[in-house]
């Protein structure tokens, strides 16, 4: 299995985001295909869990600002891409820990 899958895996990502990251050797290869925003900022939110750290207020200031963008309207493909280029925009790199 490969490394960033067990991963995932072990952080209860869900199996449509495990088969999709399958398809990549490195993690970093496909946060930077991503196009479903809402799956990055899950695994933001679950790699520091400290509300403290500038890496979560970051992640919620990135949360406010698409919120604001879209909250009364439906969430449609074209959202999930901006918000994957806006997240990216901020961490263009994603570690695993």
């Amino acid at each position: 299995m490969k490394k960033h899958i067990k991963y995932l895996k072990s952080l209860g990502a869900c199996k449509e985001a495990i088969d999709y990251a399958d398809q990549y050797d490195y993690l970093q290869e496909a946060w930077d295909n991503c196009e479903r925003g809402e799956w990055m900022m899950w695994l933001l939110c679950y790699q520091d869990g400290d509300v403290n750290s500038n890496y979560v207020r970051a992640q919620m200031l990135i949360g406010e600002h698409y919120i604001r963008c879209k909250f009364f309207t439906p969430y449609t493909k074209q959202d999930a891409l901006l918000f994957a280029d806006i997240i990216r925009e901020y961490f263009p790199t994603i570690r695993m820990e």
